[in-house]
């Protein structure tokens, strides 16, 4: 029996009470677990995230504008084959906002790779 079937033959009760009982099921795993706050899971949920996070934006504002010096040029002659004078400039700005932001989660990738990779030496270490 497919889907399109159930609904024809029983209507939409069943499906509906199935939705209802999926959700309690969920708000209930999430009121025991006294570390959920709401939402999804995010970088800043532990203390890992947090630290990595930080380091990222860090790194994030000492290289970001170190990346746009240099590559902003690329970026102005590749516009520049195919963008009036005016429309290249607008190219120039949109990419010097946006390499703070790869620099950023590249950082934090790295750093998050780099903390794990420490934790579990240290851990393989003591044991």
């Amino acid at each position: 029996m497919n889907f399109s079937d159930l609904i024809s033959s029983q209507g939409i009760g069943p499906l509906r009470s199935l939705i209802h009982n999926e959700e309690k099921e969920m708000r209930m795993r999430h009121h025991h677990n006294p570390n959920h706050r709401g939402g999804p899971p995010g970088p800043g949920r532990d203390m890992r995230g947090r630290f990595t996070t930080i380091v990222a934006a860090m790194i994030a504002l000492l290289l970001g504008g170190l990346m746009a010096k240099h590559t902003v040029d690329y970026i102005t002659v590749v516009a520049a084959m195919s963008y009036p004078p005016e429309i290249v400039d607008l190219f120039e700005i949109a990419w010097t906002l946006l390499c703070y932001p790869f620099v950023f989660f590249a950082a934090r990738a790295s750093v998050l790779f780099a903390v794990t990779a420490a934790g579990v030496y240290l851990a393989s270490r003591l044991m």
